[in-house]
């Protein structure tokens, strides 16, 4: 009697996604730009999502290969097609993301900020949005929320913004090309010390709990693994420790360190932002890396000396 196996490719289940991630050694995230997920610091990657996934990553022994997405669709979609392994993004749990992913518990709650420029008319409650030029982040928690505001204030417009970058949107307040945009508790705790112009109008009673995001399937392998890590991190006390080298306001720049870094942005930077994306361009990187680096070490001064004698605007 032949085997039946040999009219098969294998007789044994097939592999699951975590198999297939210890296998190729390799951990998929998908995540976005920003100072609480994942960006390129002078010291290389960082982020709160980004140590977090590479927690996870070295738990499995795995190298972890993190990328942005351009929108938040585009995140939960890269999940969905199996492109991402995981989500791990600061994404709010919502209704219409539940249908397509599966959510781990959540790690963190944050509140909704509606953020304006100071000596513009601030806003002090939904209603006084209405006339005022609005941008969120397209298929975010705070569209949900505008749309709920929409039934009771159809007059109430605002625009869908395909970028999910954070720091991009609250530029446009800043330039005055909106009048207001919103943005997650945790996120403005950061954003704010680059933007003193920007303040907090008001907040919305709406809690967003964040969390991972998986494929919603049979194959809970992955999940299981990740939301124990957790689990660990939370109850271990390295969670917080994470939040505290990024939310700890002892770190952050002062004033008086913030005003002289948008001072540099304006003055500065234009002369030597060509040269930054030529060369990393020619080495396939973010130039805004390379621009990171440079304020770093001589915030972006071609004539500083170091007190070793090292010269030139990279040191």
């Amino acid at each position: 009697m032949v085997n039946a196996c040999v009219f098969l490719s294998t007789c044994s289940d097939p592999p699951t996604t975590l198999d297939l991630v210890r296998e190729t050694g390799v951990l998929n995230v998908v995540t976005r730009n920003g100072a609480t997920t994942f960006y390129h610091g002078s010291e290389g990657p960082r982020g709160v999502e980004y140590e977090l996934a590479k927690g996870l990553a070295d738990s499995l022994g795995v190298e972890l290969n993190i990328y942005n997405a351009q929108s938040l669709d585009d995140i939960v979609q890269d999940v969905a097609s199996w492109k991402a392994d995981l989500a791990a993004a600061g994404l709010a749990i919502t209704d219409e993301r539940r249908r397509i992913v599966r959510f781990s518990e959540p790690y963190r709650e944050v509140r909704q900020q509606v953020v304006y420029r100071l000596g513009n008319r601030r806003p002090r409650n939904p209603e006084q949005l209405v006339g005022l030029k609005v941008a969120v982040p397209q298929g975010s928690s705070f569209a949900v929320s505008l749309d709920a505001l929409k039934a009771d204030m159809p007059e109430l417009v605002y625009e869908s913004a395909e970028s999910s970058d954070v720091d991009e949107q609250l530029r446009r307040v800043v330039d005055g090309d909106i009048d207001v945009t919103m943005v997650d508790s945790n996120e403005f705790q950061i954003a704010s010390q680059f933007y003193p112009e920007l303040r907090v109008a008001f907040e919305l009673p709406t809690t967003d709990q964040l969390a991972w995001a998986f494929r919603k399937d049979d194959d809970d392998s992955l999940y299981r693994v990740a939301q124990s890590y957790l689990n660990e991190i939370a109850a271990s006390g390295e969670l917080a420790a994470v939040d505290e080298r990024y939310y700890d306001n002892e770190h952050r720049l002062d004033y008086v360190g913030t005003r002289r870094f948008l001072r540099h942005v304006e003055t500065r930077l234009p002369e030597f932002r060509p040269h930054f994306e030529r060369i990393a361009q020619a080495i396939d990187e973010d130039w805004r890396l390379l621009a990171a680096m440079g304020y770093q070490e001589s915030h972006w001064d071609p004539k500083a000396v170091s007190p070793t004698g090292v010269r030139g605007l990279m040191m």
